[in-house]
């Protein structure tokens, strides 16, 4: 599982371990209007940075869906499609917790 992971590319690995690392962080943010010291890393870098993390991880997704369909290889084709779960995978998780995080500032 992780040599599939790891195969996607280094660019997508690090994209992968900025989310992660946004899903352990993004429980203990607080989104607040007057951050002051290390809050505003929590309350408001992360929250703000998130979406955009998203973002590019769903412009990832499009570019490995038009490189899926120029291949005939079927190997390749497996190896987009692996690559277009592991991003749905981890671009829903992420917006859950912001979500989550953003919950009382929008509902």
């Amino acid at each position: 599982m992780i040599k599939k992971w790891l195969s996607m590319g280094p660019l997508r690995v690090m994209l992968h371990g900025l989310a992660i690392l946004f899903m352990l962080v993004l429980p203990f943010s607080e989104p607040s209007w007057n951050p002051q010291g290390i809050e505003i890393l929590f309350g408001a870098v992360v929250p703000a940075v998130a979406p955009m993390v998203i973002i590019i991880i769903m412009l990832d997704v499009l570019m490995s869906k038009i490189w899926q369909s120029d291949t005939s290889d079927p190997v390749m084709k497996q190896h987009y499609q692996s690559i277009i779960w592991t991003h749905l995978v981890f671009a829903a998780l992420l917006l859950l917790l912001w979500l989550e995080a953003f919950s009382q500032a929008l509902f």
